[in-house]
Parts: structure tokens; sequence; C-alpha cells
């Protein structure tokens, strides 16, 4: 690293009038030279000479002062930006970017995934970063290939992994797992329910429809699709079958005479009987709950 001279390039640092040319000892230059500079031939004004010098000189003392004031005085090495111990280097941009790719790389945050070894145990990856996961063990029930996200925590006194798996291929989606503080065993794997109440198998949006819930409740919807003489009973089916049981079922009747009613009649888990009241139905909406 070059030497510290020993001295600044001190030059009209006081502001002062010029004996002989009687103006300011400094003038800036105007926007045009200063965009463009002198031309040959071109004599510049000693003010805008002074004024040039003067600023490097100001421009000097406020460096030396920031740096003073944190103690700082050498730019970091790119050994020592990477290795991220000395903290009485000034950390220019190139050095921040080369320790940020530094500990990137070493972690696997570079946007590169890294293959773990066949049979490795997930429980045992604890280092941030993404990991490639074709034949690791420990793996969330019914998945094979996919991609680890771990995060990693360490405060010196405690630490805690957060593991988050997609699956590509077999149960297709997303689980998540962490370390229990107390044991620092994983907990079991979770998955990731927005993203699975969005497949197919868990909804059908329509006139008719369903949508399935991580408590394993079950909201079924839709109408009956057709007019209802008086006093007549009708039955229909849910648009799935409930596996275990039926909550609750609510009928809207549709019509406007006075005495308009729909009433259940009998139902099981497949659909539901239904009764008109005293007045003609044009037709019945049904919401049904159960598991």
């Amino acid at each position: 690293m070059a030497t510290k001279p020993n001295f600044k390039p001190e030059f009209a640092s006081d502001d002062v009038t010029l004996p002989v040319a009687q103006t300011d000892n400094k003038i800036r230059p105007t926007e045009p030279t200063r965009l463009n500079g002198y031309d040959r031939s071109q004599k510049p004004p000693v003010q805008e000479i002074n004024w040039m010098f003067g600023n490097i000189h100001d421009w000097v003392n406020y460096f030396e002062e920031v740096t003073d004031d944190i103690g700082v005085t050498e730019i970091a090495t790119q050994a020592e930006a990477e290795a991220g111990t000395d903290n009485s280097k000034i950390m220019t941009s190139l050095r921040t970017r080369q320790s940020m790719q530094y500990y990137m790389n070493l972690y696997g945050l570079d946007g590169k995934a890294r293959e773990l070894s066949p049979l490795t145990d997930m429980k045992t990856v604890t280092d941030s970063g993404l990991y490639i996961i074709s034949s690791a063990s420990d793996r969330p029930s019914g998945t094979t290939i996919g991609f680890l996200e771990v995060i990693n925590y360490d405060d010196g006194a405690n630490s805690r992994c957060h593991q988050r798996f997609h699956s590509m291929l077999g149960d297709v989606g997303t689980w998540t797992r962490q370390q229990l503080w107390s044991s620092g065993n994983f907990s079991q794997w979770s998955r990731n329910w927005e993203e699975t109440l969005t497949l197919d198998s868990w909804s059908s949006i329509d006139n008719r429809g369903y949508q399935k819930l991580p408590s394993g409740l079950i909201i079924q919807y839709g109408r009956y699709g057709s007019s209802i003489p008086a006093l007549t009973t009708r039955s229909f089916n849910f648009p799935l079958a409930f596996p275990n049981e039926v909550y609750s079922i609510t009928l809207t009747a549709i019509d406007t005479g006075d005495q308009a009613k729909a009433q259940v009649t009998g139902y099981d888990t497949e659909g539901v009987s239904i009764r008109s009241g005293n007045d003609n139905l044009q037709d019945v909406f049904f919401m049904a709950i159960g598991r």
C-alpha cells in the first residue's frame, strides 16, 4: 500500500482579496467550463485556478476529518474484507461487494444450489443455504427430488435452524420445520397450506363447489338447479361426498310467495333430501359443512 504523504495539498485555503486584481481570490468556474474544460491557448483566470486547488484541499480535509472521527485511516484489503474480523479499516464499495460475494458463495446464497451427498440425513443440514435433494433421508413423506432452503440463527448462546423443502416429484408441494429451542430436535414437517389450498384437489370453485380447509373441515355450496312444486320432496347429491360426517345444512328458498320455504327431511354424507312448503319454489340454495 502507498505511503501516506507528509503534507496535504494545501492551496488557497484562506478566503481573501487579491491585492493586484482586487477580486475574491477564488471564483468557481462557470458551468460550461466545468463541463468542457479549458481549450488550447485559453488562459484560465487565476481566481478559477485558486478555486480548483482550494476545492481539492477542502475535500482532503473533509475525508481526513471523517476517517479520524471513526478511527479509520486505511482501506481494507480483499482478504481482510472477506475475513470480516478487522474493524479498523475502511470498506470501499468494491470491498463491500467482494465481502458479500464471498459469504454468498460460502453459504450457498448466490442462487446456486449445492447438491447433498446421497443418503444425507436432512436433520444434519443446518448451514444456511440452498441445496439439491435427490436421495437424502428424513424427507417429507411421499416426496423424492426437490430443493431444501436452510436459514440458521446463532447469537452465540442459542442456535436455531429453519428448513423449507420444495418437492418437485412425488407429492409436489412445500413443507417447513424448525429446530426447537428446548431440545435442539426438529419439529415434524408441516405442509404449506396456503399453497395447498390452491391445488385442484382441495377446491372446486363453480356454481356448485367446495373448499377443503387445513383443519379437515369442508365447506360445500350450490343450488338445487330446478323449480320444486309445493309440498314436494326432492333429493340431490353434494358436489363432494363428505369422508366422515355432516355438521350442518342451510337452505335458502327462492320464491316470492309468503309461505315459500324449504326444509331438510333427510341427509347423509353424500347428499340431502328437501321438501317445499305451501308455495312453489323457483330454486333452492344450499350450504353444507362437514368433514
